[in-house]
């Protein structure tokens, strides 16, 4: 995972990912949803699941609408 993961977890005691760092998790998710639909990198070796679930914690709506668009890349590489 090239972001960290610890910049999005709590930070002084603080249970919320700030603005910022809810659009760069969401981004380095969309990007690896990009190369997973391309081919160039496999679901299993993306680290993309545990960011998705991070992404549960902090903005339940986003993670819905992630959660749909990536089942659908993996149901049209199958």
């Amino acid at each position: 995972m090239s972001i960290e993961k610890n910049s999005y977890l709590c930070r002084n005691n603080q249970t919320m990912a700030s603005e910022r760092e809810l659009i760069k998790l969401e981004k380095e998710i969309r990007l690896k949803m990009v190369s997973i639909k391309s081919g160039k990198l496999l679901p299993k070796d993306s680290g993309i699941g545990k960011m998705i679930n991070l992404m549960k914690n902090f903005d339940e709506p986003l993670y819905e609408k992630i959660m749909t668009e990536y089942k659908q890349i993996l149901s049209s590489i199958k």
